[in-house]
């Protein structure tokens, strides 16, 4: 492996940063959509319904009353799970987020060390690293 200028390894850093800061999400709110509550209204209108069949007769009336109690549970199963996923992918958000910040900070300070590489020695640099930078060699 040959040497490499102070310039250089700090223009390959900045390369690097880029290209990890590229596989985090663009800045800004995460809104999680959820169908949760319109699950639960469904469910809601379901039970309803059934109820409002409770004095009615008829040939069809039990079909609609099995297919109600039927419909049911797998409706709220459904609004259970979409309440969870939402809370997973609201959390991974977050860690996309805290993520992107951390490279964002490292990025700027690649940038001041990019700014002072050509008049500074290797030396120099090393003694002078932001700690996010030095930090970020041992993850």
């Amino acid at each position: 492996m040959g040497s490499m200028s102070v310039v250089e390894a700090v223009a390959d850093g900045q390369a690097v940063v880029r290209r990890a800061r590229s596989l985090f999400g663009a800045p800004g709110g995460s809104d999680v959509p959820s169908g949760a509550d319109q699950l639960r209204d469904a469910t809601d209108s379901i039970g309803q319904a059934r109820e409002r069949t409770s004095d009615l007769t008829g040939q069809g009336i039990p079909a609609y009353r099995d297919l109600a109690d039927r419909s049911i549970p797998p409706l709220t199963t459904a609004a259970g799970s979409d309440t969870s996923l939402a809370g997973r992918i609201s959390a991974a958000a977050a860690v996309d987020t805290a993520g992107a910040q951390r490279l964002d900070t490292i990025a700027a300070n690649t940038r001041t060390l990019a700014a002072a590489a050509p008049s500074a020695t290797t030396r120099l640099l090393l003694c002078c690293l932001p700690v996010p930078i030095a930090d970020s060699t041992r993850a």
